[in-house]
């Protein structure tokens, strides 16, 4: 600390003392010594002037006192036994059956390993009870020096890790289900369906009569006997082979056979027209040969159909042209009837048949009220005749006919 010189002026008063008289400047701290905080700034004393008979008084020098530092030592002794540690628990003589609460994790210490002592043998019991989950966590928590805790949640990570995969799988199996049902169904229902078709479908009776003579190709074949008791119960039976069950676009055969010389043989194209009763021409008759085709076509509906070999073109054709007049009336019910009249502007006439055009071939038909076509006859070559009811069984016809080298 720097001080400066004070002028001292003594006097001595009447009883020997002195009296000194100070003029001091205002006192200045060196530089530091403030802005630590250690020392307080010296204050300015001022003495007045003594009066007669008093004592003289020494001017001192007054220095601030140093702060003392708290003593810590004893505030940190105080903390350290106020505060307690969690004394350590020993795991290992827990029994298996209580999970015990998980201690403070405490590193072990290194041991040399002469002085480590062998493991214990686990204590197994000779009859073991139920094994559980938690018997598993607290073996792995023994062997694997690892807590109950921590082997919990390895566990419960182990099954996090498992689960999307059986999460795919129930996916995968969601998806294939519905598909899978679906097409059991389907096929289920499919198979219902042909089974009722099968049985609802009257199946045709295979003749056993040899049928060499036929004009065309049949997918089945109906064994049909002329012999019956009046012409009108035989077109009546004839007729209702229309409701036989045919494949939609087959064709089925009825093979009409008669026992005249005792056995049963196919009957003549002409055997077959005199047993319906009807009214054609004996030269139309007289130019038919052969066995003829006598069909059930199913189109749009069950239609009759008539195929005749002839052997004169001129006599059959003019036979068909005088026949028109009841050709209808003689086939029905095996062909649809319709009346022989029509009204005309009012006037009844009779119904004729008239020339039509199918397939680039000449056709004779017969219409009824509304304009279709319910008959009609045509010779697409000079040996062929052709009877029939549905437009779409002509083309079906000329077909098979040409497979058979008729045309």
């Amino acid at each position: 600390m720097t001080e400066e010189t004070s002028n001292h002026d003594a006097t001595t008063n009447p009883g020997g003392e002195s009296k000194a008289q100070v003029s001091s400047a205002p006192y200045k701290p060196a530089p530091g010594i403030l802005g630590a905080g250690f020392l307080t700034p010296p204050q300015t004393v001022t003495t007045p002037p003594p009066t007669p008979g008093e004592t003289p008084l020494t001017l001192q020098t007054i220095v601030p006192e140093k702060r003392k530092m708290p003593d810590m030592k004893e505030d940190i002794a105080r903390i350290l036994k106020e505060i307690q540690l969690p004394e350590r628990r020993d795991v290992k003589n827990t029994p298996p059956a209580v999970a015990p609460t998980a201690p403070r994790a405490v590193q072990p210490q290194s041991v040399p390993p002469e002085r480590q002592a062998p493991p214990e043998p686990l204590d197994v019991p000779l009859v073991s009870g139920m094994h559980t989950l938690k018997d598993d966590l607290v073996h792995a928590a023994r062997v694997q020096n690892i807590t109950v805790i921590k082997a919990t949640a390895l566990e419960e990570q182990k099954r996090h890790q498992e689960k999307p995969k059986d999460f795919d799988k129930a996916v995968a199996r969601s998806k294939v289900s519905p598909a899978l049902t679906a097409s059991s169904i389907l096929f289920v229902l499919g198979v219902a369906a042909l089974v009722g078709v099968y049985l609802a479908m009257p199946q045709a009776t295979e003749t056993t009569v040899a049928v060499p003579d036929s004009l065309m190709f049949a997918e089945q074949t109906a064994r049909f006997p002329l012999n019956q008791e009046s012409s009108s119960d035989t077109r009546r039976l004839l007729s209702s082979l229309r409701n036989q069950g045919v494949t939609l676009g087959a064709m089925l055969r009825i093979a009409a056979t008669t026992n005249s010389s005792g056995e049963d043989r196919l009957a003549s194209a002409e055997e077959f027209i005199r047993s319906l009763g009807t009214q054609a021409p004996e030269s139309f008759m007289r130019s038919l040969q052969g066995i003829p085709f006598i069909g059930i076509h199913s189109v749009d509906q069950n239609a009759p159909v008539l195929v005749f070999k002839v052997s004169s073109y001129e006599n059959a054709f003019a036979g068909m042209l005088s026949w028109e007049k009841t050709i209808n009336q003689d086939l029905s019910p095996f062909f649809t009837a319709i009346p022989d009249t029509v009204v005309k502007n009012g006037v009844p006439t009779v119904r004729t048949f008239s020339d039509e055009v199918i397939k680039n071939y000449d056709i004779r038909a017969l219409r009824d009220d509304n304009g279709k076509i319910v008959m009609y006859y045509s010779f697409p070559s000079r040996s062929i005749l052709i009877i029939a009811e549905s437009p779409f069984s002509f083309t079906e016809l000329l077909t098979r006919l040409r497979a058979q080298r008729e045309l």
